[in-house]
C-alpha cells in the first residue's frame, strides 16, 4: 500500500501551439505526480465558475513550465488553474475531448 505523499499517477506535460484546428506539439515531457481529490470547497469553486474540475494532480514546481495540456493514460486534459506551495505544484485539469490526432507531434 502506498504511502499518503507517494507519486501514484504518471503525466505527460504537452506545450502547444494553434495551428488552425489542431495544436502543433513544442515539447513534451513525462513526469510522475500525486493524484489528490477535490476538497469540497474546490469542487464548489468548480461549478460556480463553471470549468468542471476533474482531477487535481501535485508535481514538483520545477517540473512545471506552463504546459496547457496533460496527458494521462490517452485522456487529454487542460490545465485551468495552477497553485504553488513550496517546492510543489497543484495542477488542477479539466477532460477535453481531444485526441492524439488533434495534436502534430514533431517528427524524430
Amino acid at each position: 500500500m502506498p504511502f499518503p505523499n507517494s507519486p501514484n499517477v504518471r503525466l505527460k506535460f504537452i506545450a502547444v501551439s494553434q495551428n488552425k484546428d489542431k495544436y502543433d506539439v513544442l515539447s513534451s515531457k513525462d513526469v510522475i505526480g500525486i493524484m489528490r481529490s477535490l476538497t469540497r470547497e474546490e469542487w464548489k469553486v468548480s461549478i460556480e465558475t463553471k470549468i468542471k474540475i476533474e482531477i487535481k494532480v501535485q508535481v514538483n514546481a520545477f517540473s512545471y513550465q506552463n504546459e496547457k495540456f496533460v496527458q494521462i493514460e490517452n485522456i487529454y486534459y487542460r490545465v485551468e488553474r495552477t497553485f504553488i506551495g513550496g517546492q510543489f505544484i497543484e495542477l488542477y485539469l479539466s477532460k477535453t475531448s481531444l485526441i492524439e490526432d488533434d495534436f502534430i507531434w514533431p517528427s524524430i
